[in-house]
């Protein structure tokens, strides 16, 4: 199950990442755990033209994606290699990336939307691919043209998806800052509430502020 594989990859990579014990007294050590994990996600990504996941297999949901991606990415700091696989990945994002520049969910009528737009910066990121690179900056452009910071935009998600929203969102601008390659938007375009109108004037103007 996508979700699930991907979201304990992410934990136990963490885990091990930061100082936790290898053996946890469980059938299989957290190393082991790791490498069936990233063994099963690979075994299941689809192939071209749609080099991504759905919920227990191959498709083409840019949501498990996200997960599978995450996943893989975080086990590539403990297995070499775990992540090789999401060099596969740009076209199956830039496919599901519109004309104005959003990212859709499944694609079958859907609208872009502030989750799953955000959701492909991060998979673009994860993927290598610069952020000043056109096929990130036209999300990140309907990103900004669209910036929300206490509800979500298109997609029919809202409000449900709103909370994803800021998670995914969170985790695309920090991969995003200006990397000197002639893009337009960067992190450093979010942020619009001013901190010490709100009572916190050691804080910067930042995404991140504005959600928190």
């Amino acid at each position: 199950y996508t979700y699930v594989t991907g979201g304990n990859l992410m934990a136990l990579s963490t885990f091990l990442a930061t100082g936790g014990p290898d053996d946890i007294g469980a059938q299989v050590t957290v190393s082991q755990a790791i490498a069936n994990g990233v063994v099963s996600l690979q075994r299941i990504q689809g192939r071209p033209p749609n080099e991504a996941w759905d919920y227990n297999g191959p498709g083409v949901d840019l949501s498990t994606t996200q997960f599978a991606t995450a996943g893989l990415a975080a086990a590539e700091n403990i297995i070499e290699g775990a992540s090789a696989t999401l060099l596969q990945l740009p076209p199956f994002l830039q496919f599901r990336t519109q004309p104005d520049g959003g990212l859709t969910y499944r694609g079958q009528g859907d609208t872009s939307s502030s989750s799953m737009s955000a959701t492909g910066i991060w998979c673009f990121r994860l993927a290598q691919i610069p952020a000043g690179d056109p096929t990130v900056q036209r999300p990140l452009s309907w990103m900004r043209q669209n910036y929300t910071y206490d509800r979500m935009v298109g997609g029919g998600f809202t409000p449900t998806s709103t909370f994803y929203y800021f998670w995914a969102f969170t985790k695309s601008v920090a991969v995003s800052a200006d990397d000197g390659l002639g893009g337009g938007i960067y992190a450093e375009s979010f942020g619009d509430r001013d901190p010490a109108l709100l009572g916190y004037p050691e804080e910067s103007p930042s995404q991140y502020f504005d959600m928190a």
